[in-house]
């Protein structure tokens, strides 16, 4: 997870979710900001993380949907 102010770009966080294997690949935000789906395009993953937001603070809801077979692409 990063933070940007201006030109300024730090690390903030890391979000774990899935397994070592699951391939993260694309991200969609929500229109409201409050959420974020991730693929798992990797080994056995075959799903979409959804990510909770709020403010700089960002978690795993611990809720995957699934998708078609190793889902790389979100829009």
């Amino acid at each position: 997870m990063l933070t940007i102010n201006g030109r300024d770009v730090k690390v903030a966080g890391k979000v774990e979710f899935g397994n070592d294997k699951s391939g993260p690949s694309a991200i969609a935000f929500t229109p409201d900001g409050k959420m974020a789906l991730v693929t798992m395009d990797g080994e056995s993953a075959n799903k979409i993380a959804v990510l909770t937001i709020d403010g700089s603070k960002v978690e795993y809801a611990k809720r995957d949907m699934n998708a078609g077979i190793r889902p790389y692409g979100l829009d």
